[in-house]
């Protein structure tokens, strides 16, 4: 499943769209082959985000968040098919947009483009958001790491509207749903200078196009009306919530009574995310360790007790631990890398998505659609 979604993720359609709007003969097929990749594209989008939702040891881990799809078949399946139909239509709007726009000019395209990430990125410096929940990233690093992946998320809601990425570790809901509504208004405005413009050649009739993104903007908006009235309203907070991702952890941490929980906030986050409750942190571990120790619940691995620093161990378990390593110094793990697939597959949809940007304006400047 996992090639296949590195595979079906993908934003060829963009370059599609872009010829249609300026080749000379507007052929039904290329409509077509548009509109399959349109639904290739939405399909796995909804995916995604609903696997990650129903997920059962999501659900435990951050019940808070995951969960806004209900538990029946019936609800399941309708808020899936509602899933495809808002991200189709996310990803068309888009796509149409930043065609258009492309067509009248590619630096306007890219200054607009630059400063949509301008202002999402000075968002989040501005909210102390910006860092990574990766742990083990330090220096320069955790800002070179943030700034690429943040970029990465941006690129990837604009044009697949992947609900996941409302997470406040990501996007945050706010910040998620202001980039999908400006993504319908774009088309509208990139239309407007399509229409003004005398230098784009072999122009689509423009007064179709403005029916057909009115009448798309309307079903976007049904969809999302359909949406919002499937899922669990308890979840509605996470569209619109302005919480940080330090916040979201911490809040994790104290409002569980689950040790495996509590202390999977803790040492899968950036430690930046906790450093305000880091003795509370201490005490708490302090007081539990022996019990752990003697119990030996599932999640207290000698990986998960290599990832903790010292500071968090008791004085006899350290020296116990330290006694037994060889070299007399326990060894510690530092995770600096991502290991998920998920992530794999949206840098590669990120790649691609600049790669197609990238090609239309060599397109253009070359004059290879005269």
């Amino acid at each position: 499943m996992k090639k296949k979604l590195t595979k079906n993720i993908a934003l060829g359609s963009l370059l599609q769209v872009y010829v249609y709007m300026t080749s000379p003969k507007k052929a039904t097929f290329h409509l077509v082959s548009i509109l399959i990749s349109t639904m290739t594209t939405a399909f796995s989008s909804a995916l995604v985000s609903y696997d990650m939702d129903v997920s059962v040891s999501n659900r435990k881990k951050v019940p808070e968040f995951y969960g806004y799809v209900k538990d029946t078949n019936l609800e399941r399946s309708s808020t899936f098919l509602v899933m495809i139909l808002l991200a189709a239509f996310h990803n068309l709007s888009r796509k149409i947009g930043t065609a258009l726009l492309l067509a009248v000019s590619g630096s306007t395209t890219f200054v607009v483009i630059g400063a949509e990430l301008a202002f999402y990125i000075g968002f989040k410096v501005l909210r102390n958001d910006l860092v990574l929940w990766v742990p083990g990233l330090e220096g320069a690093l955790k800002y070179i790491v943030a700034m690429l992946l943040h970029t990465v998320v941006k690129v990837l809601v604009d044009f697949t509207g992947l609900i996941h990425c409302r997470g406040a570790k990501l996007m945050g809901g706010s910040l998620f749903t202001f980039s999908t509504v400006l993504g319908q208004i774009l088309p509208f405005v990139a239309l407007s200078f399509y229409s003004a413009s005398t230098t784009v050649e072999n122009k689509t009739n423009t007064h179709k196009i403005n029916i057909a993104l009115i009448v798309q903007a309307c079903c976007w908006g049904l969809s999302l009306i359909a949406f919002f009235g499937l899922i669990d309203r308890g979840k509605w907070w996470t569209f619109y919530g302005t919480t940080t991702g330090a916040k979201a952890t911490i809040h994790t941490f104290r409002s569980s009574d689950n040790p495996a929980i509590k202390m999977n906030a803790i040492f899968t986050n950036h430690s930046s995310f906790t450093e305000s409750i880091k003795e509370e942190v201490i005490i708490y571990m302090h007081d539990n360790w022996a019990e752990w120790e003697r119990t030996q619940p599932a999640w207290f691995t000698p990986k998960f007790i290599a990832s903790v620093g010292d500071e968090f161990i008791p004085g006899r378990a350290l020296q116990q631990l330290n006694e037994v390593a060889a070299g007399g110094v326990r060894e510690k793990l530092q995770p600096t890398t991502i290991s998920s697939m998920k992530e794999v597959v949206i840098t590669l949809t990120t790649v691609d998505t600049v790669t197609d940007v990238y090609m239309i304006y060599l397109y253009k400047v070359n004059g290879l659609h005269r």
